[in-house]
């Protein structure tokens, strides 16, 4: 399963109020505000701080399960067993031995099933609608 959620959602995520939450809602305001820098090699610096900055921000268990809650309105969310949240590499050798890389892969359990679901958080500075091709 592969959920997409557009870039204009995560612009007023709602989050509980905490100290990192309060960071991911100024950071998150601030860079879809720099999204539309004119300067070619400024709009590249900015890309690269938007990519590492929601890296960032996805790296809190607390963010992960927030995003999820707010955003997947599927029963089977109340089924996963949060406290099993677990940060796994980015990095992957694919066909071909090509080296491949992920923006931020979690891994979970559910509460009463031997079952891992694993989400992925690809990060995008604008809209590509082939991105589900590209996931695959």
């Amino acid at each position: 399963m592969v959920l997409l959620f557009p870039c204009s959602l995560l612009q007023n995520p709602p989050l509980a109020s905490s100290p990192v939450r309060e960071h991911a809602r100024f950071t998150i305001r601030f860079l879809a505000s720099v999204n539309d820098m004119a300067d070619h090699e400024e709009n590249i610096k900015a890309r690269e701080f938007h990519d590492r900055s929601y890296k960032f921000i996805f790296s809190f268990e607390s963010v992960v399960e927030d995003f999820l809650r707010a955003f997947v309105h599927e029963s089977w969310i109340d089924e996963i067993d949060f406290s099993t949240l677990t940060d796994v590499s980015t990095e992957f050798v694919g066909p071909e031995l090509k080296k491949g890389m992920v923006d931020k892969l979690w891994r979970v359990q559910f509460q009463k099933h031997s079952v891992h679901l694993y989400i992925l958080f690809e990060f995008q500075s604008s809209q590509d609608s082939t991105m589900a091709f590209r996931m695959y």
